[in-house]
Order: structure tokens, then C-alpha cells, then sequence
């Protein structure tokens, strides 16, 4: 059992002695930086060396130079048993190639470097392979000249190189095959579950990560593999952000502290907060604190490497002063005493769920005021009144707002240039009001006029026509000592002047005329208080009236 195997071992080493082919080539990359292991031959002008210029891989080629009619050659005894093909790179010159004396191969000038092979199958023993340069004044230029061996060829070394090897989803790479020693078949692994057997593949990454990648070269000499460790770097893609928030609560009594929270979408790295008062953060959910009272808007600047929004909510935030004491007012007058009661709420007093917020937008003939409801068991159903001395003569529409902001803008009421107003809002199921005084600011922007100041208010603003008869009634009353019992006097006194008149026109007719707004004065002044001056002023005049046309009727 000894000899056989003995044998075996003998055969195998002598085959591996065979299998290296690049053995029968001595320095045929010219890596010593010169001619060892070969012969060369030039004349007069020509030369045979090594060079670094451009060679084809590794750091030098070699050159054959021809002068005119002179022979240049580089030639290297080799043994050719078992021998398949001599193979090598070359370029430039028209040179040829010889076995001995036989030409196996011819070359024409070509400018880059060019593969060729000679098939040596059919010969065995040592021969001379012989480099020649047949033209004159040129050069032929060659490198990584070897011999491959008929009984096994050399395993690949494998080598590959993707492009791009990073970037966002989705990723295309181009893989290129860089294997030495010819392999026949390829077989790649991309690392995310993926494969492919083609020499040069493209490859679509479609999500982000980290890829390992390897390829394996096979030829029938055995085969390779080349790993390369997060070699490809695959990320999402990056957009701009779209900036959203939300705070928590949004109104309430001062000190107030509200908890904003970033719901931007996009991935943003960077926040910058503007709070309204002064304040701000780059906190991605800061928590701020208003102190003073006031309606706040709230920005927020969200950002990353692909660009930048923003969000700005108007009003956002509506803060109130703390828990003010109610307090009811008594209007006086001259002649007779009016208390308007503040409506008496029915579940709470203590202002917990309707404020109103004290304006900055007045003029001398409009006024908006803003308000909020943060008690969502409150009456959806709010309004604003309005008037001079707490009287509150003026109500404002309803307004349906639930929980958050409203505002209503003041257009009839007649609001008069350095007058003070008061004003509250008030829910629908009085559960709670507050009261806000301020002083109108005089309107530059009225024009000069000659009809005073009652008619440039009428005709410079929305008052309507029951408003300037109003103004005319206290006017007139002024005159008479003001109050209810000077406009009852003004009005008779000139209600009084109209029916004489009338009657040195009409005579008897206006008598019939005299008792009809009388008594009709009398039912207004029952039915409604508000006309109560405007009534007793036309039943004087009435009573005056009907006096003095009986009078002229008896004369």
C-alpha cells in the first residue's frame, strides 16, 4: 500500500511543479527593473531596456528599439512541455514573435496596449521564444509575458469595484469585475438578500443600510472569493420639512405654562421657536411660560441639510390677568337714577371660562374685541356688551365659538374720540363674564367740516340715522339742563313751536291732530322707558298745543 501511494504523492507534487505557469517565465512583468532572465541583441543606434513609462500593470515594461536595417531583439529560453499558449501585452512598433526560427506571431503599430496569445500545444522541451522589432526607427514595446500549462490553469484572484458606493434610496451600483487569471464564472452577493452570476452587474439597492459584498471567481483551476466589508452605504433620502406644532393649553390666567410639542414631518434636525413675548428656543418640545396677558402668536422654524419651513399660528395663545374681582356699576343722572345689573351667573363667578382680552385695535370710529372661552362646559353661545358707565347699552351679535378664540369688530355703536367704554363678554349660560374698560384714541383721519362734530361722526362712520336722532334729542336737551327732563323740555319746546305754526295755517284741523300725539306719546312712554323723554316731550307739546289752538278758537 506504501508504493501507490507514494506514488500519488510523487505524481501530485510533480503536476503542482508543472501547474505553475508563470514558473516558465523568468521576470517576465520586469519587476527587477531590468533584463534578468533574458537575452538581448541591438546595433548602432538601437536598444533594448525597461522603462517606466505607462506600462501595463506593475511599475516597468520592456522595449525593443530598431535603428535602420538593423536587427533588435529580447529573447528568453523556455521549456514549452505541457505548454497550452504564451501570452503577453504589447504596443507601438510592427514587431513579431519566434519559436526558434519560426515566426508565430506578427504585429502592426497600434497606440494602446493590445493582448495576444501563441498556441505552443504542439511543442515540448526547451525552445527559444524570441521578440523582434522588424521595422525601423520604432519600438515595440511589451509586458506580462507568461505561459499557461496544459494541465491545469491558474484559480482566479478575485477583485471587483462598485460605483457609486454610497448615496440615498433607491441606489443603483455598477459592479466590474477586476479578477485576475480568467475566470469563467462569477458569483456575486450584494449583501441584502440579493445575487447575481453576471461578470459585471448592476445592482438596485432599495433601502437604506450598511452592505457587506463579495464575489467569488471560478475557473477550472479552482476558484476565489473577495468580501468587502460596508461596502456599499445606502441612506434615506432627504427632504425638506414641513413644520407643524401644537401647544398645550392655548389660554388660561397668567402665570401660563404651555407645552409645545413638534409634529414636523420630514425628519427635521434643527427647531427654532419664537413664542410671542419676546422669548424663544431650540428645543425640539419646549415648555414656556407667559407672565403678562396678551394674545400671543406662536412661530416655529423647523430645518434640516435639505432646507427649511416654517409655521406661524395668529393668536394662538390667549392669556389672561389673574382672577379679577367682578364689580357692578350704578350709572347716575340729574334727574332720575337708572341701575343696569350685571346678569347674575347661574353656576360660577369667579371668571373661570370666558375672558375678554384687552384690544389694541381702536380707532375713533370702530373697535375689535378679542376673547376666548377655555372652559369647554360653557355655552358655546357667546357675545360682547358694550357701553359708557357700565350702562352696557349695546350688545353685540352672538357668536358661536365653543372652546378657543373670537373677536367681533364694533361698527354701529356710536364710539366717540376720548370717551372711556366698557365692555364684557358674556356666555350664554352666564356662567361667567369679565369687564374691560379702555379710551378711544382720536381719529387723525377725519376731515375738516363745517357741521360739527355730531355730523362729521355720521358721516364718517357707520351710525345710522336712529343714532344721529339720538345724539340731536341729547344736543338739544344740553341746552335745557340735560338729562331726561332737558330733552322732554326741548322737545316740547319745539314740538310746541311746530303746531303753532301749523295752526295759523290749518286752523281747526290741527286740533284732532294735538290729541292724536298725545295720546300716542302717552302709550310710548308706557310701553317703552327708553322713549320715555321723546314721549313726555311730545305730550307736553301736545297739551300746549291743543291749549293754544282752543284759545285762538274762542278769540
Amino acid at each position: 500500500m506504501k508504493k501507490p501511494l507514494m506514488s500519488f504523492i510523487l505524481l501530485f507534487f510533480l503536476i503542482s511543479g508543472i501547474a505553475s505557469a508563470e514558473e516558465r517565465i523568468i521576470n517576465g512583468g520586469f519587476e527587477t527593473g531590468d533584463l534578468t532572465g533574458w537575452g538581448s541583441y541591438s546595433y548602432d543606434f538601437g536598444e533594448v531596456g525597461v522603462n517606466s513609462y505607462d506600462p501595463y500593470s506593475g511599475s516597468y515594461s520592456a522595449y525593443i528599439y530598431r535603428d535602420y536595417d538593423q536587427d533588435a531583439r529580447l529573447y528568453q529560453t523556455i521549456n514549452l512541455t505541457d505548454v497550452e499558449k504564451i501570452t503577453y501585452f504589447y504596443r507601438w512598433g510592427g514587431g513579431s514573435v519566434k519559436i526558434d526560427t519560426t515566426t508565430v506571431a506578427s504585429h502592426s503599430y497600434v497606440s494602446g496596449w493590445t493582448y495576444s496569445e501563441i498556441d505552443v500545444s504542439s511543442y515540448s522541451g526547451d525552445h527559444l521564444l524570441d521578440f523582434h522589432e522588424d521595422e525601423d526607427c520604432s519600438s515595440l514595446v511589451i509586458d506580462n509575458v507568461s505561459a499557461l500549462s496544459i494541465s491545469s490553469e491558474l484559480s482566479p484572484v478575485a477583485d471587483f469595484s462598485g460605483e457609486p458606493t454610497s448615496g440615498t434610496t433607491p441606489l443603483t451600483v455598477v459592479f466590474t469585475d477586476n479578477s485576475t487569471n480568467t475566470p469563467t464564472s462569477w458569483s456575486w452577493d450584494f449583501g441584502d438578500g440579493n445575487s447575481s452570476t453576471s461578470q459585471n452587474p448592476s445592482h438596485e439597492y432599495a433601502y437604506a443600510g450598511t452592505f457587506t459584498v463579495s464575489l467569488t471567481a471560478t475557473n477550472s483551476g479552482g476558484n476565489d472569493t473577495e468580501t468587502k466589508t460596508s461596502y456599499i452605504i445606502v441612506s434615506d433620502p432627504v427632504y425638506v420639512p414641513v413644520a407643524a406644532f401644537s401647544g398645550t393649553p392655548t389660554s388660561g390666567a397668567t402665570p401660563l405654562t404651555v407645552t409645545f410639542t413638534d409634529s414636523s414631518t420630514n425628519s427635521p434636525i434643527e427647531w427654532s421657536w419664537d413664542f410671542g413675548d419676546g422669548n424663544n428656543s431650540t428645543e425640539q418640545n419646549p415648555v414656556h411660560e407667559y407672565n403678562s396677558a396678551g394674545v400671543y402668536s406662536v412661530t416655529l422654524l423647523a430645518s434640516n441639510s435639505a432646507g427649511s419651513d416654517y409655521e406661524m399660528k395668529l393668536d394662538y395663545i390667549f392669556v389672561s390677568a389673574s382672577t379679577p374681582t367682578p364689580t357692578t356699576t350704578t350709572p347716575t343722572s340729574t334727574a332720575t337714577t337708572t341701575v343696569t345689573a350685571t346678569p347674575t351667573p347661574t353656576t360660577d363667578t369667579t371668571y373661570s371660562g370666558i375672558h375678554i382680552v384687552p384690544t389694541t385695535d381702536i380707532t375713533a370710529i370702530h373697535a375689535t374685541l378679542n376673547g376666548y372661552v377655555d372652559n369647554p362646559a360653557l355655552d358655546p353661545i357667546v357675545w360682547f356688551e358694550i357701553g359708557t358707565s357700565s350702562d352696557y347699552a349695546y350688545k353685540t351679535t352672538n357668536i358661536s365659538s365653543g372652546s378657543g378664540a373670537f373677536s367681533v369688530l364694533i361698527e354701529s355703536y356710536p364710539l366717540i374720540a376720548s370717551e372711556t367704554y366698557y365692555a364684557r363678554a358674556v356666555c350664554a349660560n352666564g356662567a361667567s363674564e369679565e369687564e374691560e374698560a379702555w379710551t378711544m384714541e382720536t381719529a387723525s383721519s377725519w376731515p375738516t367740516s363745517t357741521f360739527g362734530t355730531r355730523a362729521n361722526e355720521f358721516l364718517y362712520s357707520n351710525m345710522s340715522v336712529f343714532v344721529l336722532w339720538d345724539y340731536a334729542l341729547d344736543t338739544g336737551g344740553d341746552m335745557f339742563g340735560g338729562g331726561d327732563i332737558g330733552v322732554t323740555i326741548f322737545v316740547s319746546f319745539m314740538v310746541s313751536i311746530a303746531f303753532i305754526i301749523l295752526f295759523g295755517r290749518a286752523g281747526d284741523v290741527i286740533i284732532p291732530l294735538e290729541v292724536g300725539v298725545m295720546v300716542i306719546s302717552f302709550i310710548v312712554s308706557m310701553l317703552l322707558p327708553e322713549f320715555a323723554s321723546l314721549g313726555y316731550g311730545l305730550m307736553v307739546a301736545a297739551f300746549i298745543g291743543v291749549a293754544y289752538s282752543l284759545y285762538r278758537k274762542s278769540r
